[in-house]
């Protein structure tokens, strides 16, 4: 009997630090972004391969210069892929939005510009 009691508090207590395990990581989700008012500074880049899709419309990108990574966000329904080549048009400037925190594969936390394309 006091096995199974031992068992059923053990189970209590795991259920109930795997909510409170869910809540911070959903908490913290919500700070990993930072939306700008209106558009900030033109980034002078124009070539760009997709390192990894984050969400529908939002992916991460390296310049093809590999200087820096940017997290390409779209309005207007495109949907990335990994490797896919992105290339700003002619006819349209690329312009920070946001900043955009996530941790890597080692658990440092990076930051980098969130962009998109606008018309000139």
């Amino acid at each position: 009997m006091k096995k199974f009691l031992i068992f059923i508090i053990g189970v209590i207590v795991g259920v109930a630090l795997t909510f409170l395990g869910l809540f911070l990581l959903r908490t913290a989700d919500d700070n990993n972004t930072i939306w700008f008012d209106k558009p900030g500074e033109i980034i002078n880049k124009g070539n760009f391969t997709v390192i990894q899709v984050i969400d529908d419309n939002a992916a991460l990108a390296m310049d093809d210069e590999y200087e820096a990574i940017y997290l390409f966000v779209n309005d207007e329904g495109k949907y990335y892929y990994d490797g896919e080549k992105v290339r700003v048009p002619r006819d349209k400037k690329l312009r920070q939005v946001g900043i955009y925190k996530y941790p890597t594969n080692n658990l440092n936390l990076k930051t980098v510009p969130i962009v998109q394309i606008f018309d000139k």
